[in-house]
């Protein structure tokens, strides 16, 4: 046991008054601990307060990122709109009749000003419709009239569609496409205006978010080396913050986006890609901050109630405690010293804990090993199943070219037997049965009557036979190519029914490729097969165009139509395209609905 200490050990703790000692303490414990806390919070919430910042900012420019692209897209769907309004081939097929001299104007503006304006109805951003004819004159219009300084005209040769600046027709802002019309031999035959109102693009797309009544969103564009801003919402601009958001959109309209801080205004500003216009978002700084002055506040505030409590302990604990310092100082000593022994023992008792404790560590490490393992080996499994299962597509779709494969071999096949074998003994048979009719006497003459009506079923049978094996082998596809085969197929399909067809094609190259020709040729006389028995058509317009570098097969009818989605599991027919197309890498589309027709689409690589 430690020996007391003597009175001249402690000769400073008897000459300090208690209460004296006691306020020295407390208060070098309180600046010890606001030093502290001072430097904690330099240390945490200086740098944190720029993080929070930065984040803040960051969510804004993504917003206005998230706005641009839903600009483009609307901007990409102006442009499908007006491609759809030019790919009417009937009314392009009556305007080339115009042009040929075979119709007038105004029988083709009272032809097409209905078709037009149902086009215009069946979308509601469609406010009007101009076609311009090749020499750039208008020919038909509906809805809004489209100013000549807004009329956008496609170069010769360019299959590309051009956006106007946006105008104002009769109180609507709206956006003018011009989209080319290519006529039969791949040239320019008229230009379609197509005005496309932007009332769902600022009520829908541009209104900022959030609860900010200072938040604005503008879009704008450059003209004659100026910016000019020509949407806002909500509308008006304040004049205050207009120089701060020209700044951003001139910097937008460059084809950069960021952040530009202002004193009360935090703005971002992106460019909408493919369009040539820039946005710009803006937000008041207290509000956007707001969130991060009341995380910082409810930091500072905790921290300052934890230095209170502190002190507060403190001055509670130090005031019983000072006299009991000065008065047993002794037994200090000696609780000193027993707890130097406990410590000891608790200190002999936490290393055997941290043994135990890494002995479960062990443990736990060989189980996580163990798990690693197992999970390993399952995704080895699983690895296994994806390459199995890949294997089977490609089985399947091995099968399906094996299985089209084999049909048009016993196509072949069939075809090759009928002409040489079939039409050989119907040859001969046809000269046995005129040899009879000559060796007649010259009293047998009903005899004779017989065996020439019969030479002539004979002939009729060979030509049927002879159409037969055409039809599942045709000569032409692999003597002249596909076109001449289209043709070809065309011809027998009208001499054997009622139907006008109308045939178009530009650019396609004699040496096309075999299987992709035979696929097309299928995909055609499988159209024209069904219009032929189910559709009811009274005009069939068949185009084979070339677009760079694919080629596109459009069968379109004006018959009774059908629902895709409830034709029976029974029909072949457009399983067996479909899979063509498939096979080829191509795609195939088919549009139709009671009553409204149908148009069969197939493109593949050129």
């Amino acid at each position: 046991m430690a020996t007391p200490p003597s009175d001249a050990e402690v000769p400073c703790a008897a000459a300090l008054p208690p209460g004296r000692l006691g306020r020295r303490l407390f208060l070098y414990f309180a600046a010890t601990l606001l030093a502290l806390a001072v430097g904690v919070a330099m240390a945490t919430i200086v740098p944190l307060l720029g993080r929070l910042t930065r984040s803040e900012q960051a969510g804004l420019a993504h917003v206005a990122e998230t706005k641009a692209l839903a600009i483009g897209e609307w901007y990409r769907r102006a442009e499908d709109l007006a491609r759809q309004i030019t790919s009417r081939t009937q009314i392009r097929d009556v305007l080339e009749d115009v042009y040929a001299g075979r119709v007038s104007r105004e029988h083709f503006a009272a032809y097409a000003g209905p078709r037009l304006a149902d086009a215009m109805k069946r979308s509601a951003d469609v406010v009007g419709i101009t076609r311009l004819s090749r020499d750039g004159e208008p020919v038909v219009s509906c809805g809004e009239a489209i100013p000549e300084n807004a009329w956008r005209i496609p170069p010769e040769g360019s299959g590309k569609v051009l956006v106007s600046a946006p105008v104002m027709l009769s109180g609507k802002l709206c956006i003018v496409v011009g989209a080319p019309v290519t006529g039969r031999d791949g040239s320019r035959v008229a230009t379609d205006l197509v005005a496309v109102d932007t009332a769902q693009l600022a009520g829908k797309i541009l209104q900022p978010p959030g609860e900010d009544p200072a938040a604005r969103l503008a879009l704008a564009l450059r003209e004659k080396d100026a910016v000019r801003t020509f949407l806002v919402e909500p509308k008006p601009l304040p004049q205050a913050l207009a120089p701060a958001m020209d700044k951003g959109l001139g910097q937008a309209l460059a084809g950069r986006a960021g952040i530009l801080a202002a004193t009360d205004t935090v703005i971002a500003y992106t460019p909408v890609a493919d369009t040539g216009w820039g946005l710009a978002l803006s937000a008041d700084s207290r509000l956007l901050y707001a969130p991060v002055r009341t995380e910082l506040a409810a930091m500072l505030a905790s921290t300052a109630g934890v230095y209170a409590l502190c002190l507060l302990g403190f001055g509670v604990l130090l005031r019983p405690l000072t006299g009991r310092i000065l008065l047993e100082a002794r037994e200090l000593s000696a609780m000193v010293a027993d707890r130097t022994r406990r410590l000891t023992g608790e200190l002999a008792a936490r290393k055997e804990a941290e043994k135990a404790l890494q002995e479960a560590r062990d443990g736990l490490e060989r189980r996580v090993a163990e798990r690693t393992r197992r999970l390993a080996e399952a995704n080895a499994e699983l690895l296994a199943l994806h390459e199995r299962l890949e294997g089977e597509v490609e089985e399947r779709k091995a099968l399906s070219r094996e299985l089209i494969n084999l049909l048009e071999g016993v196509r072949l096949d069939i075809s090759r037997d009928l002409h040489d074998h079939t039409g050989q003994l119907l040859t001969t048979l046809r000269l046995t049965l005129n040899a009879a009719a000559r060796d007649l006497p010259g009293d047998a003459e009903a005899c004779r009557d017989q065996l020439v009506a019969a030479g002539q079923k004979v002939d009729q049978v060979q030509t049927e036979i002879k159409a037969l094996a055409r039809g599942l082998r045709p000569d032409t596809l692999d003597y002249f190519g596909l076109v001449p085969s289209l043709a070809a197929l065309i011809d027998e399909q009208q001499a054997a029914s009622e139907l006008a067809f109308h045939f178009f094609h530009n650019e396609i190259p004699a040496d096309f490729d075999r299987d992709k020709a035979l696929a097309l040729y299928r995909i055609a006389q499988e159209a024209l097969s069904n219009t032929i028995r189910h559709a009811k058509a009274a005009n069939v317009h068949l185009s084979l165009v070339r677009r760079e570098d694919r080629i596109t097969l459009s069968v379109e009818d004006d018959g009774a139509g059908f629902d895709p989605a409830a034709r029976p599991a029974t029909s072949l027919g457009l399983t067996l395209m479909r899979e063509r197309m498939v096979q080829l890498g191509g795609t195939l589309l088919v549009e139709s609905a009671p009553g409204e027709g149908t148009h069969i689409v197939a493109e593949v690589a050129l």
